[in-house]
């Protein structure tokens, strides 16, 4: 307990003179990375909650409440600071990640649908009827996100919201660039004109090319981001099978305070290590 204590006091000790060089001293880098890193932080809970108010600060304090309630119960199980640490950071981190992967399915539902839509759309365009009701029909017929959006675009046309201010809104609602392509082609269409059924099939002619060869690229890094994940995993795997074959030994890494250390910095650089092969297969085309 009195090593706990210790280790607690040298991380506060360590975090108020930070925080007081940073203060003095009025170029300090780190001071501004973490200024830069709040403001990222804020703005991935605007998309999260949809609030642009001071109600984004209250989501952020509920999130760091909840965050210490459960680590302090988890801590009268497990009796761990540093076990505690790594689990309040997943903790906190949690509803953002459950975010961003809903938020990703959803873009690469409307990525993979848009070539389809724009076919669809320029089809009725050749037929002879408006961007408008081409958007709309699509929109009524289909059951998806795109179509969702489609029908955003058509809800504010009908409460006076022009065609250009509305397709820019949803376009900010969409962050794709094939989109943003889309929607740079209807502005260009309503102010020069030209013959837009022949525009979208060549765009969709390119998008379609362009996700033939991301399917390529994910098919061929597969095997390394598979190798991420056994970083990750088989430590823990053959962590849990010493511990039935020698418990008296592997028990040392949760019971001695060197053994915690261990076990941190091990959980650390297997996380980081997944992260750098993530991030070197992250191939965008």
């Amino acid at each position: 307990m009195n090593r706990l204590i210790f280790l607690f006091s040298i991380i506060v000790f360590v975090l108020v003179v930070f925080v007081a060089w940073s203060l003095l001293n009025s170029k300090s880098y780190f001071l501004k990375a973490a200024y830069d890193m709040h403001v990222r932080y804020l703005e991935r809970i605007k998309e999260w909650t949809g609030l642009n108010d001071g109600r984004v600060y209250l989501v952020l304090f509920a999130q760091i409440a909840a965050t210490a309630v459960l680590a302090i119960v988890i801590y009268f199980v497990v009796r761990n600071i540093l076990l505690i640490l790594l689990i309040g950071y997943f903790i906190f981190k949690a509803p953002l990640w459950i975010s961003d992967h809903k938020r990703k399915r959803r873009l690469n539902s409307i990525e993979y649908e848009l070539p389809t839509a724009l076919t669809v759309i320029a089809s009725s365009l050749t037929a002879g009827v408006s961007l408008s009701i081409a958007l709309q029909s699509y929109a009524k017929e289909i059951s998806s996100p795109l179509a969702n959006e489609f029908a955003h675009v058509i809800r504010l046309q009908k409460v006076g919201v022009d065609f250009e201010t509305a397709i820019e809104e949803v376009g900010k609602r969409i962050d794709l660039i094939d989109f943003q392509l889309l929607v740079m082609t209807f502005r260009i269409s309503k102010s020069v004109g030209g013959n837009l059924s022949e525009t979208l099939m060549s765009l969709s002619n390119t998008i379609q090319q362009k996700l033939s060869i991301e399917g390529k690229i994910k098919s061929l890094t597969a095997q390394g981001k598979m190798q991420g994940w056994v970083m990750i995993c088989l430590p823990a795997l053959v962590g849990i099978a010493l511990y039935f074959i020698q418990p008296e030994e592997m028990s040392q890494l949760v019971t001695t305070f060197y053994g915690k250390i261990v076990l941190f910095i091990c959980l650390t650089m297997a996380y980081i290590g997944h992260k750098v092969i993530q991030k070197i297969l992250a191939i965008d085309v």
